[in-house]
């Protein structure tokens, strides 16, 4: 398999556990579940760390630009960093509405980003 396809297998798979996570979660709940903030946040940040990883490897890939490459990245930099505290509304937002997003549009352009494998 290869590198890329390992990454984006692992992005898909942290996608598909937030989304089991947060399907029949309210944002009251999530916000006062720091476990179940705990979960999505390392997640998103392991989704962040994929792309960052791609993005590197694969500095070509920036020029699909219907994906927020340097968002997911920025996203990651937040939560690792704490960058004067996290805010739960924007990770609400993330888990419950852009992952589904990110996913179509990594699907709509997996012949690209997979193209030319090593």
């Amino acid at each position: 398999m290869s590198s890329k396809k390992y990454v984006i297998d692992h992005i898909f798979e942290s996608i598909d556990i937030i989304e089991s996570q947060v399907s029949d979660v309210s944002q009251g709940d999530f916000n006062n579940n720091i476990m179940l903030q705990d979960c999505i946040m390392r997640r998103i940040q392991l989704i962040g760390e994929g792309v960052r990883k791609l993005t590197l490897d694969y500095p070509e890939l920036r020029e699909i630009e219907v994906i927020p490459w340097q968002d997911i990245i920025g996203m990651r930099n937040i939560l690792v960093h704490n960058y004067l505290g996290i805010d739960l509304d924007m990770v609400w937002e993330v888990a419950h509405d852009d992952l589904k997003d990110l996913r179509d549009k990594i699907n709509e352009n997996l012949d690209i980003i997979l193209g030319d494998i090593e």
